[in-house]
């Protein structure tokens, strides 16, 4: 083992922390190695280890390594298990199995397997605040801007439980502060205000109303007609309703729709049409689309879901 890295790894845990951590590990990889390092993806609900492995073994052309990101490692049968220690005890120099899964008992038959030739890692869901607040610094870095205090304040409490979804808003945020070095309060704010005049927000006005052809002809047209982004939109789509969700909450528990809207950062342009769509839906249907969208989110990423159909289905559960 000449870079003296492990060939295989395991990460257990939310998986916006789990592909944070496999990127880490992939660019520590690429350190190590001469040449391109080719990335692949594979579920193993829906692929056999048996055939991964065999491609493991050979390097594509040009390449100085590879790394294959093994997505639902829980799905591993005994037999699979088997094959993945023989192939361990003699792995090729240059390839890197990375398993990853969202839960996984300490001590399953895979875990220990590679707890003894490589790493495993167990996740901590208390890192996603943290993890989410670096994911906002060290983009806008990227970006050359910086963010002001209230303004990640704000940012850190829209997206707090669902940091996957900060990539794709701060994308949007980006582009709509323009030339702007540092991002403000009022920016974020003009930002949720300006969704009003876009056919994204036309479409979740349309799910809170519970006008399911609307939605889906709505979709339709953002698919068909605009530069759409499936990521982008799930992110904005996150964005809002949790954003409902909050407020649902607060006016089930009695809050003022005035004092709703201080704490939702609900501006008073925004209020009249917002607490209308608060109303429509209830708390448990909220958290269902909640839920439904990290679903999606994450079956988009891993390729294990069709963009249009995932979300045409996720709509059709939102709105029965």
């Amino acid at each position: 083992m000449g870079h003296g890295l492990p060939f295989v790894y395991l990460i257990v845990g939310d998986p916006f922390l789990v592909a944070q951590k496999s990127e880490s590990l992939t660019e520590e990889i690429r350190k190590t190695l001469a040449g391109e390092v080719a990335v692949k993806n594979a579920d193993l609900a829906q692929t056999s280890l048996e055939s991964i492995l065999t491609e493991a073994r050979t390097l594509p052309f040009f390449a100085g390594g590879q790394v294959f990101f093994l997505h639902n490692a829980d799905s591993l049968k005994e037999k699979s298990i088997e094959v993945l220690e023989h192939y361990l005890s003699n792995p090729p120099a240059a390839s890197f199995l990375i398993f990853k899964t969202a839960v996984l008992e300490k001590g399953a038959a895979l875990g220990s397997l590679i707890l003894q030739k490589g790493k495993v890692y167990f996740l901590d869901p208390v890192e996603k605040k943290s993890a989410g607040a670096r994911l906002i610094r060290e983009k806008l870095t990227r970006a050359g801007k910086k963010i002001s205090p209230e303004a990640l304040r704000r940012l850190e409490e829209q997206m707090a439980e669902a940091p996957a979804f900060l990539d794709s808003v701060l994308d949007q945020l980006i582009l709509c502060t323009g030339d702007q070095s540092e991002i403000q309060e009022s920016m974020v704010e003009a930002f949720e205000e300006k969704w009003q005049e876009t056919s994204v927000f036309k479409f979740i006005d349309a799910l809170a109303s519970k006008k399911r052809e609307n939605a889906l002809v709505l979709f339709e047209r953002i698919f068909q007609e605009e530069a759409h982004d499936s990521a982008s939109l799930i992110g904005l789509l996150h964005w809002q309703i949790r954003r409902l969700w909050q407020a649902r909450a607060l006016l089930e528990e009695g809050v003022s729709e005035t004092l709703i809207c201080k704490k939702c950062r609900i501006s008073f342009k925004q209020s009249g049409f917002l607490m209308r769509q608060v109303r429509g839906l209830s708390r448990s249907k909220l958290e269902e689309a909640l839920e439904g969208l990290f679903q999606l989110d994450w079956g988009l990423k891993s390729g294990r879901v069709d963009e249009r159909l995932g979300i045409e289905r996720w709509i059709l559960q939102t709105v029965p």
